[in-house]
């Protein structure tokens, strides 16, 4: 498992083991490790890390912006650190406080945490999902890893294929967590801790995920000007927090909105930071490559283009596929911008991705409002006659797949949410039902997205 990760890690590696339970006969947990240095270089920053007092021990992906401040808290406490490691800060956090330390935590992680008092492991990943951890619960053992790949290395996963999972891929173009194509392999939702507990007779459970963090469900009720100066604060602090890095530190520019703004924060932190642009000019006539390099010699900035042709592009597409952990029909950019990173020897990369979601960038955030406003108003009529009608207008239009996914909306959920997913759906139920895969199996909603579980755990 751990070589199938050597492409995430190719800094360090680390194994242990503990017994998890007090019973003669208890199970045992391995904790293995590939590292990438961000924070903390020397071998201080090794992991799996034990903690030297407690025998607790942790592994780790991601960053916690806010380490200084609990570093400080918990040295308060009586915690004495022996590397600059945000890894460190968060061992003792969990030693010090246990599963409450997680709601203190600002940044995107996923980790497994060996409690050495009660030998149970507590899984957690950060509110947003950012970082991936996925988990197969298996009859006679509990196997997690942050890559697919890495639990189908392990030979103890049966590599089956989860209908569902294969469904919702096609109807949004990315598998909606917590499930994966995989029918033994789920993701632990965002936002939740889980833990792994020991049973007797060698065996473990595995516990209902626990929510810790939900979006604020509070409106803003401040001006345009204030608001508009809150997010210029809060974009401000978080660029600020990822580019704390002991690496170089480089931006996806892309010229729009989004990565200009982050581009240009970026470059009143860190003078030298690198911009990098993917062109795609040969391939479909137009590319951002020029407007970018403009916006980076404005800013100041050094500016690296990626140029993708009709040559090289099916050899980097086919790598792009054969690289993804959990099939998507996004995300070729990013792979594309990311390699060229990693030849220039930057290590960590600042994107806008989730910006057009954040701030309604796509037309289907501004349509979503008057079409939930127009479905309301007709929900006095019966759903056959409102897809009937949508099948009426479609003989004559002859678009077949628009006016299926048209039909799907009239026919679903008319919230603003509801009608968003809609909008953005990428293949309809009927072509979904004509493959063989049931757009209710298993008493899902048609949109596949599942309720996450509550605070208390349940689902």
């Amino acid at each position: 498992m751990m070589q199938a990760l050597v492409h995430r890690g190719p800094d360090d590696d680390g194994y242990e083991q503990f017994a998890l339970g007090h019973s003669a006969d208890a199970a045992v947990a391995g904790f293995g490790f590939r590292r990438l240095s961000i924070l903390d270089l020397s071998p201080a920053g090794h992991q799996p890390m034990v903690h030297p007092r407690t025998g607790d021990c942790l592994i780790f992906n991601g960053e916690i912006y806010n380490y200084r401040k609990l570093r400080a808290e918990l040295q308060v406490h009586g915690s004495a650190f022996r590397g600059t490691s945000d890894s460190e800060v968060l061992l003792h956090a969990l030693s010090t406080w246990g599963e409450a330390a997680v709601s203190k935590l600002e940044g995107m992680f996923a980790f497994a945490f060996y409690d050495a008092a009660s030998r149970r492991i507590l899984l957690g990943r950060d509110p947003l999902g950012i970082k991936p951890l996925y988990l197969a619960d298996l009859p006679d053992r509990v196997v997690f890893a942050s890559e697919i790949r890495a639990l189908l290395a392990s030979g103890l996963v049966p590599d089956e294929i989860d209908p569902a999972g294969v469904a919702g891929m096609l109807a949004y173009g990315a598998v909606p967590s917590p499930r994966t194509v995989h029918a033994r392999i789920r993701s632990l939702p965002a936002g939740c801790g889980q833990w792994i507990e020991p049973r007797g007779g060698g065996r473990t459970t595995v516990a209902s995920p626990r929510r810790y963090w939900n979006f604020p469900d509070e409106p803003c009720r401040d001006d345009a000007a204030t608001a508009a100066n809150t997010v210029d604060r809060l974009l401000r602090d978080a660029v600020h927090r990822h580019l704390v890095a002991d690496v170089p530190v480089g931006v996806f520019l892309s010229a729009g909105i989004d990565s200009t703004i982050i581009a240009s924060f970026a470059r009143e932190y860190t003078p030298q930071v690198t911009a990098f642009t993917v062109g795609f000019g040969e391939v479909h006539g137009e590319d951002e490559v020029d407007l970018a390099a403009a916006t980076a010699k404005a800013l100041g900035i050094k500016h690296v283009a990626v140029e993708l042709d009709a040559a090289n592009m099916p050899t980097k597409w086919h790598h792009w596929l054969a690289s993804m952990d959990s099939p998507s029909v996004d995300g070729f950019n990013t792979y594309v911008v990311s390699r060229r990173l990693a030849a220039e020897g930057v290590v960590v990369g600042l994107s806008g991705l989730g910006a057009d979601e954040f701030f309604g960038g796509y037309q289907t955030f501004t349509r979503g409002p008057g079409w939930s406003r127009v479905l309301q108003g007709l929900s006095f009529l019966p759903d056959w006659l409102r897809s009937g009608a949508i099948a009426g207008v479609g003989q004559f239009n002859g678009r077949v797949g628009a006016i299926e996914k048209l039909r799907d909306l009239v026919a679903g959920d008319p919230s603003v949410a509801g009608i968003t997913r809609s909008l953005r759906r990428a293949m309809s139920n009927d072509r979904l039902a004509a493959m063989g895969l049931a757009t209710h199996e298993g008493g899902r909603a048609a949109d596949y997205l599942e309720c996450g579980p509550t605070r208390d755990g349940a689902g």
